[in-house]
């Protein structure tokens, strides 16, 4: 790993920053066009309750008001992705408080709100269900009737309300009861948390005469929302047309369908532009929040403190529909047996419905819950067997050559590296006082695949102009695809630019998220690079008077490489000379699926406690990440330390408050998300000694920062207090109880 590059590896600024910075980025809920109407949603009262009339007459009558759609209005199909169970608008009955049941369409926002409170809607409530266990229960009222509408085969071991079932099973469990000295078993639970994006959805939708649209949206992956809408409209997908203008955050949240098919239908409608907004009560309320999980972990160990068996029961609260996420179970199931040598392995993973708003992806989906329940139990291991916690995690830490308890085959295992500088960075055997812990927690996660293509263009001045279908959604992804392109051509990174283009001229990307981006468009625009260069070299040849492979390229020259002293071509004038005869555009196309080497991290927290207020304070934490090679090393800061505080806000305050499926704390006022004042001391160290599948070795990082968190503060909070709290948030209020009640108080 030790390769000279100009770019690579070298703090940049971001090519979005100085737009963004002086007010310039226009992002979907800034564009507004001539004539536009405003849509908005009238959404249920109820959890759960049948519609047994909708009368929309006194709406239609108020001046101003265009359209109001219902279900009888729009096609009967179901969206979703693996399943498709999910309405545009409820037909029948609603399953959510907050569950779209009209839309109205007016000259004003203000407007189309007042017509849609004027709808006269009558419901007949119906039992409802929110928690997991009494969804799971045998009599719990059923969310959906029938599977079979939403799943051509339903998977083994789903009915009533579980509509998800994952086993994954190696070794013999029996064995491995009857080969353990000892036998733990614990329960965990997490909540539903939102996740915590600025910037609302918008949707701007334009439909013409001929039923071809052009829609703007806020959505991270337009080339999969244009396959999903013009099979939900019934046209071809070349007849929609999908811009994603830069995205204001969004962290998993903004890769499911909302009120594009709403907006497109009451645009086709009133034949004017139509823009819809979710308010913030709204995205609170009924977006696609974080699972809330209940996790039991049962562990087998040897006197010597090798683990031998394990069995884990997982299950998540989907809420009322599934389709908002591709797999029935979310991935972060498979790590509940964390990066350890366990020979005899059982894991159960559980999706289930309830009367709540659908949930869906939220930064690593599924992983920060189940490392917190893992990392604790470990702790707790550890603490059973009089053992230190480091000691227990380095004696059955996975080494080079063994597979995943899982099955699988990794490469370039580095847990144990991680976890040795954590200790080592933190101060692990250091003295401390009173009040005050320290707590690890070790985690790991693939770098994602899927598919991407890239246009890279010279043009005449001898800028590169970089055309993607990738989002960026707040990360910098666009300019580490940037830096890539500048170092494959050996060129100045000022003069390379991505060129973020539309489903009508962008290549096909699949979409941002899952630790992909620097992965699979990294890879296309490389690619691109490469083709482009080629191109290039041979128009240089001939200018050069020499063999194409003769031709060095470097430092924004071209020359022959056997006679260096000799005629040296700039940049410019062998772009200009290939450009005589058309655009000169190399393509890249990359298809890659997520990789066996994983990226392995630990971090180490060190908390007070307030035993007289219960408020627990993260005072320091380090963060170790095994990242293959750093593109951009402030930006690959800054996603932990971003990961890291989303998590420290997931593991103290955060928690969607439900009383009978509605939500007590839908602003921002009532929603506990952390501040600047809530920044701990923080180190981030980078280890890359091990490359990865990204260009040059990289390895994702955009996820696993949150991953650890909660399970080193957990395991701080019980070495600085005594305290073992099992089910998040760590709030004052429950830490304080905790206390009360070890103290007999």
């Amino acid at each position: 790993m030790g390769e000279e590059f100009s770019c690579i590896g070298k703090a940049t600024e971001r090519q979005e920053t100085p737009d963004k910075v002086a007010g310039r980025t226009v992002y979907a809920g800034d564009i507004y066009l001539p004539g536009m109407l405003y849509g908005v949603a009238l959404r249920s009262p109820f959890p759960h309750a049948r519609i047994a009339n909708i009368d929309a007459t006194a709406a239609l009558a108020l001046p101003g008001v265009r359209a109001v759609l219902t279900a009888a209005d729009l096609p009967a199909r179901r969206l979703g992705e693996r399943t498709k169970d999910q309405l545009v608008l409820a037909s029948g009955k609603v399953r959510f408080v907050g569950e779209r049941v009209a839309a109205v369409a007016a000259e004003s926002e203000d407007l189309a709100r007042r017509a849609a409170e004027l709808i006269r809607i009558d419901y007949e409530p119906m039992p409802a269900v929110f928690e997991i266990e009494e969804a799971m229960r045998p009599d719990a009222p059923l969310v959906h009737e029938s599977l079979q509408e939403y799943m051509k085969k339903p998977p083994a071991g789903v009915k009533g309300n579980v509509y998800g079932y994952e086993r994954i099973a190696t070794g013999n469990l029996e064995e491995g009861w009857a080969q353990s000295d000892y036998i733990f078993e614990d329960t965990f639970s997490t909540p539903s948390i939102h996740q915590g994006y600025m910037e609302n959805h918008v949707v701007l939708a334009v439909v013409e005469p001929d039923g071809r649209a052009a829609i703007w949206t806020s959505h991270k992956a337009p080339f999969r929302l244009r396959q999903q809408l013009a099979e939900y409209i019934g046209i071809p997908e070349n007849h929609l047309r999908v811009v994603a203008p830069p995205i204001g955050g969004e962290f998993g949240g903004k890769g499911a369908v909302m009120d594009e098919p709403l907006c497109y239908y009451l645009a086709r409608r009133t034949g004017r532009p139509v823009r819809m907004a979710m308010s913030r009560g709204e995205e609170m309320s009924a977006a696609n929040p974080r699972h809330p999980t209940l996790i039991t972990i049962k562990s087998g160990l040897k006197k010597s403190g090798e683990l031998v068996a394990r069995q884990v029961r997982i299950i998540f609260n989907s809420g009322a529909y599934g389709g908002v996420k591709p797999g029935l179970v979310l991935e972060g199931h498979s790590k509940t047996a964390g990066p350890y040598r366990i020979p005899h392995l059982l894991i159960e993973g559980y999706a289930v419905y309830s009367n709540n708003e659908p949930r869906g992806h939220c930064r690593a989906p599924g992983h920060p819950p189940a490392v917190f329940a893992v990392e604790s139990h470990t702790d707790m291991l550890a603490k059973r067997l009089g053992t230190d916690p480091l000691a227990f995690r380095l004696l059955n830490v996975l080494k080079e050559g063994e597979a995943a308890p899982t099955g699988e085959k990794w490469h370039d295992l580095r847990g144990r590296e991680v976890l040795e500088e954590a200790a080592r960075l933190g101060g692990w055997h250091v003295a401390r006082p009173e009040g005050v812990g320290l707590g690890l927690s070790l985690a790991y996660r693939h770098t994602g695949g899927g598919e991407s293509g890239a246009l890279v263009k010279v043009c005449d001045d001898g800028s590169v102009e970089v055309l993607t279908g990738a989002t960026d959604t707040g990360t910098g992804s666009w300019t580490v695809l940037r830096q890539i392109v500048a170092e494959e051509l050996g060129v100045d990174l000022k003069t390379v630019r991505v060129i973020p283009g539309d489903t009508t001229v962008a290549p096909f990307d699949r979409g941002s998220g899952a630790c992909r981006m620097t992965n699979v468009a990294g890879w296309a625009v490389r690619q691109g690079a490469q083709e482009l260069s080629i191109i290039l070299k041979n128009t240089a040849a001939k200018m050069l008077g020499c063999d194409p492979a003769e031709v060095a390229m470097q430092a924004g020259h071209f020359r022959q490489a056997s006679r260096p002293e000799e005629r040296r071509l700039a940049w410019r004038e062998v772009a200009a000379e290939a450009g005589k005869g058309g655009p000169v555009i190399g393509r890249g196309s990359y298809v890659g699926r997520s990789k066996d080497t994983m990226a392995f991290t630990a971090h180490l927290a060190e908390v007070r406690v307030d035993k007289e207020t219960g408020a627990v304070e993260v005072m320091r934490l380090v963060a170790v990440h095994d990242i293959g090679r750093v593109i951009n090393p402030p930006a690959a800061e800054g996603q932990v330390e971003g990961s890291v505080m989303q998590a420290i806000g997931f593991t103290l305050w955060e928690e969607l408050v439900k009383r009978e499926g509605r939500l007590c704390n839908a602003s921002l006022a009532d929603y506990h998300q952390p501040t600047t004042l809530d920044v701990p001391e923080m180190e981030v160290a980078f280890l890359e000694n091990a490359p990865g599948p990204a260009p040059f070795g990289g390895k994702g990082i955009g996820e696993v920062g949150t991953v650890p968190v909660a399970a080193a503060i957990a395991n701080a909070l019980e070495d600085a207090a005594g305290l073992r709290i099992r089910d998040l948030p760590l709030t004052p209020e429950r830490v304080w109880r905790e206390i009360r009640e070890k103290e007999g108080v």
